[in-house]
């Protein structure tokens, strides 16, 4: 035989001829003794070589130390479609394959060589030519020549597409089975949050329920406790002038009506703060907020407290007072809660010190639990600063109670913080107090910033109500036609829903185009999440909230969201007028 690490013509038939003789005897050997290969006469090797290399469907092949073929199974010429078996002879796989496979075959061959290990039932990806993709399970190994000489290398490759795409086939559905089980795990885990969430906003709406009616029960008795004393203090201050009027001063009988007066009068300022606790704590002072000059509710409450403040030694400073802002409020109560704050300064310094007040403007976004109906927006810090005791902890939690006091005079009412913060957040705002004992007190108003000078009134331009879009959501069908007619008589654009979903389409559809919406506080799904999922169309959507519950427990369920309230049952004039309304704050805005 040539040497076929020299030639590049050699041909299957010359490395390994077909049979054509009879094998020749086996030599004797002793008994029991297996005959090795190098006793099987050359042309029965040739032999079983050439039945291997034809009859076997795997594609078998040697080659050189430059990766070039030597020899090739029948299989193999057949598979890349070769005339004769000799054509592969001195061709590579670079002849073959693509760069991609070809170049990590030569690659792994070369170190087979260097490194004398085989590759044992590799398992690799062979790109053809035509654009096809076969798998095989590979062996490859060392060739060595007589005297131990690498001289190339050898291999067996077994086509695997088949069971390879079975397994990838497998590898996908058990992926998909996967996928299947993590979403399920995923709706499951949704919906245990979802239930979660239910039973908070139960336990909350629970709650609100008992505050609601503790706090109606006393506002209740608060505005008639007040009715009823005006009625009767009448009366009594009425006889007491008489009684007056007919005595001559610094009598005994005048000193005592003048007494009774002065009795009427602290009692007369009871009723005026139980009254005013009672309409700010609901929310509804019956105005709107008007353009108020902090300067000139500074400058009138330091005058009515001008003779407290002198005969205590208490000095008042405003700090740029001729540049105080503007906000949106009542005059006449932020007057009369900054009077309170004043008041309770000048009472917490009975060796004389001082106030300070300043104000400054701030954006928040989120007013938080301060004030759940506080819009986020450009707010004006109004705080009032002492250097008196200061408040405890203990006592700072209870200050703005009802009749809380730490005074032990009979007219210590312990209303004025109370009515201060129901009044402020009518407005729209909140109060804050810090305090640390022996440091003094700060109390801080956030008050909403008008856009408007003082004294001036905002006038929107006409919009009719053809040009205005409400989105009625109302699960009760009667209902909800009752509400569509009404408003559909006043002309309003209505879109009627009678679920989230509904509703929410109705948002896609319009591309969050709606002017106002008027939605059950009480919906299937959580009126937090349905109102979270309508700020994707609308990030800052106008809303009524209607329901037969009390406002405080429409508040617990949605405690950080701005919206109006109408309490039912209503009429069809309290639904067009809460609409107008709200509508009509929107475009001041």
């Amino acid at each position: 035989m040539d040497d076929a690490n020299t030639r590049e013509d050699v041909s299957l038939q010359e490395v390994a001829p077909p049979m054509t003789e009879e094998p020749t005897a086996r030599p004797e050997t002793e008994p029991g003794h297996p005959m090795s290969f190098s006793h099987t006469p050359e042309s029965v090797t040739r032999r079983l070589l050439s039945v291997l290399m034809t009859s076997i469907s795997d594609n078998i092949y040697f080659k050189d130390r430059e990766c070039r073929f030597l020899l090739a199974s029948k299989a193999m010429v057949e598979r890349f479609q070769l005339k004769y078996p000799d054509e592969i002879i001195g061709k590579t796989d670079f002849d073959l394959f693509t760069e991609e496979h070809a170049r990590q075959a030569y690659e792994d061959e070369l170190e087979i060589m260097r490194t004398g290990k085989p590759i044992l039932n590799m398992v690799e990806k062979e790109t053809n030519t035509d654009g096809t993709v076969t798998w095989v399970s590979t062996t490859k190994m060392p060739l060595y020549d007589e005297s131990g000489q690498i001289i190339g290398t050898f291999g067996v490759s077994r086509d695997v597409t088949a069971q390879k795409i079975a397994e990838d086939a497998l590898a996908k559905h058990r992926q998909e089975l996967e996928n299947v089980v993590d979403e399920r795990t995923g709706e499951l885990r949704d919906t245990n949050k979802q239930l979660e969430q239910e039973i908070l906003e139960r336990r909350r709406a629970e709650n609100a329920l008992l505050e609601g009616e503790r706090i109606a029960t006393i506002r209740s008795m608060a505005g008639g406790a007040a009715m009823n004393f005006n009625s009767i203090l009448g009366v009594i201050s009425g006889y007491a002038s008489s009684i007056a009027a007919s005595f001559i001063p610094q009598t005994r009988v005048h000193d005592q009506a003048m007494q009774i007066l002065e009795s009427t009068d602290r009692a007369s300022e009871l009723t005026h703060r139980l009254l005013n606790m009672a309409d700010a704590s609901s929310g509804d002072t019956g105005t709107e907020p008007r353009p108020v000059s902090l300067g000139d509710v500074i400058s009138e409450s330091s005058a009515f407290l001008q003779g407290m403040l002198a005969e205590q030694n208490v000095e008042l400073k405003v700090v740029k007072a001729d540049r105080m802002p503007v906000v949106a409020g009542d005059r006449a109560q932020l007057v009369d809660v900054l009077m309170s704050l004043m008041i309770n300064s000048v009472e917490a310094m009975p060796d004389g010190g001082a106030i300070r007040i300043d104000a400054a403007e701030r954006v928040i976004r989120k007013p938080g639990e301060r004030n759940p109906d506080a819009e986020g927006g450009t707010f004006v810090m109004l705080r009032v600063r002492d250097n008196g005791g200061g408040i405890s902890p203990k006592v700072q939690e209870m200050i703005f109670e009802p009749f809380f006091t730490t005074k032990d005079n009979s007219s210590a009412f312990g209303l004025g913080l109370t009515y201060a913060r129901s009044a402020v957040m009518g407005m729209g705002g909140w109060i804050d107090a810090n305090s640390r004992e022996g440091k003094g007190a700060t109390f801080t108003l956030h008050l909403p910033k008008s856009l408007l000078a003082a004294g001036e009134i905002d006038v929107p331009a006409e919009i009719g109500p053809a040009d205005q879009s409400i989105l009625l959501v109302e699960d009760d069908e009667d209902e909800l036609r009752a509400m569509q007619e009404v408003l559909d008589g006043v002309g309003y654009q209505v879109f009627a829903a009678a679920s989230a979903e509904d509703a929410l389409a109705v948002c896609s559809q319009r591309k969050g185009d709606i002017d106002l919406y008027v939605m059950d506080a009480i919906m299937d799904g959580g009126i937090v999440s349905i109102i979270k999922r309508i700020r994707r169309f609308n990030a800052h959507p106008t809303l009524i909230l209607t329901s037969g519950f009390a406002r405080d427990f429409v508040r617990n369920l949605l405690p950080t969201s701005t919206w109006g309230y109408l309490q039912r049952p209503f009429e069809a004039e309290q639904l067009t007028g809460a609409v107008s309304k709200a509508l009509g704050r929107k475009r001041r805005k």
